[in-house]
């Protein structure tokens, strides 16, 4: 008696819910032509680790939902998820490690949902510590559900939006040097670069930031073929206080009086200040991915490929490399065992002022393990690595 209650009064939620979201998305697509502050470095570049299903795919996989963290990739997968995967539960419950280039001592993301044939509620929340003084909190609040149901040909179309709250502090931040030479053709020939770094001085950053994702997914949208679509950061209020990124030039001249070497430093201001307010489109990213599935041997070997192509600060011209490509190839063996491969040429390394970081080739691989309501999952690439458990209940 009390699970019938406890459905009804979550279908009732769900639909209530659901109905509000036509007007919250009309809200937010006026809303968001209004910005007014610039935002850090950080949450754009770093290619985040949540899934490590979906990390050893080179995060392709907006139209996979292999696990619940495929919930911060694409919003619309927590239910998805659900739906496809585990039908016959009423939520699931995860956890994961993990380390990259970045955040280099701690990932630890966890998550929670509870799911109906109306919706999936979703509460995530990951910690993140790098060895350079770098520390982050997330919590992310998931809503999603069915706004389009099956049609003849095609599959139904899900929904779903994240609400992610943000608290992030870099206390020693590092700068980059660039040392160049001139050619006889008169361009600047970049000969060699290293990171710097100011012992005697604490250059600091924090920020506090409530940020909104929205996704979309559609199985069978071809033969095969199942389609996601993502925009995050797409509405945000941030506050951040600390020293503000320059760029300082030096030349050296030759015996001729030519100029002949140039330094190019990445650095920071000695004044601090505080600034506040809206996210612009420099911040906001849309991602459209597709996966096909096929299968070898009656259907006991499952191939499935996904690929998505991510734009980013689609509104500013002065963003270079602003496309990043991700695919992977996963093989799913009795339903039990999965091997996966990912390629991505994605943005490498962080650098103080993120328009310089250079999209770079990238390669992952990673297994994972499926026995009854419970799920295994790892992955690794060049210095880095992560690993999930997840339970259906």
């Amino acid at each position: 008696m009390y699970n019938v209650i406890l459905d009804q009064k979550g279908t009732t939620f769900f639909r209530k819910s659901m109905s509000i979201l036509n007007r919250i998305l009309i809200f937010i697509f006026i809303f968001t032509a209004t910005t007014v502050a610039e935002v850090d470095r950080l949450f754009l570049v770093q290619d985040r680790f949540y899934s490590s299903a979906l990390k050893s795919l080179a995060n392709a996989g907006i139209a996979h939902p292999t696990d619940l963290f495929s919930g911060q990739v694409n919003p619309a997968l927590t239910f998805s998820h659900h739906h496809t995967v585990a039908p016959q539960s009423q939520g699931t419950v995860a956890i994961g490690y993990g380390r990259d280039s970045i955040f280099d001592a701690h990932i630890l993301p966890t998550g929670f949902s509870y799911s109906n044939e109306e919706g999936s509620l979703g509460l995530f929340y990951r910690f993140i510590k790098g060895k350079k003084n770098i520390l982050q909190h997330e919590m992310t609040i998931n809503l999603a559900g069915q706004i389009f149901s099956n049609s003849d040909d095609q599959g139904a179309v899900d929904f779903g939006m994240n609400l992610r709250f943000e608290k992030m502090m870099w206390k020693k931040r590092s700068a980059w040097v660039q040392q160049f030479l001139a050619a006889d053709s008169g361009k600047w020939i970049l000969e060699k670069e290293y990171e710097s770094s100011f012992p005697d001085h604490d250059y600091s950053l924090r920020d506090k930031r409530a940020l909104l994702d929205i996704g979309f997914f559609q199985p069978h949208i071809l033969e095969n073929m199942d389609f996601g679509l993502v925009i995050k950061n797409l509405l945000g209020y941030v506050w951040s206080y600390g020293n503000q990124d320059t760029i300082y030039y030096d030349t050296l001249t030759d015996s001729q009086g030519r100029d002949s070497v140039m330094i190019k430093a990445s650095g920071f201001t000695d004044s601090r200040r505080s600034m506040r307010g809206w996210t612009k489109g420099v911040n906001r990213t849309l991602t459209a991915g597709i996966v096909y599935h096929a299968s070898i041997g009656s259907d006991k070997i499952l191939l499935n490929f996904p690929l998505d192509l991510e734009m980013r600060g689609l509104f500013n011209k002065k963003i270079r490399n602003r496309y990043i490509f991700r695919g992977g190839l996963e093989a799913e063996i009795a339903r039990h065992v999965m091997l996966r491969f990912g390629y991505a040429r994605a943005p490498g390394r962080l650098r103080s002022t993120w328009e310089e970081i250079k999209n770079i080739n990238i390669f992952t691989g990673g297994a994972g393990l499926k026995i009854s309501s419970f799920s295994f999952d790892f992955y690794a690439s060049d210095k880095v690595f992560g690993l999930s458990g997840s339970f259906n209940y």
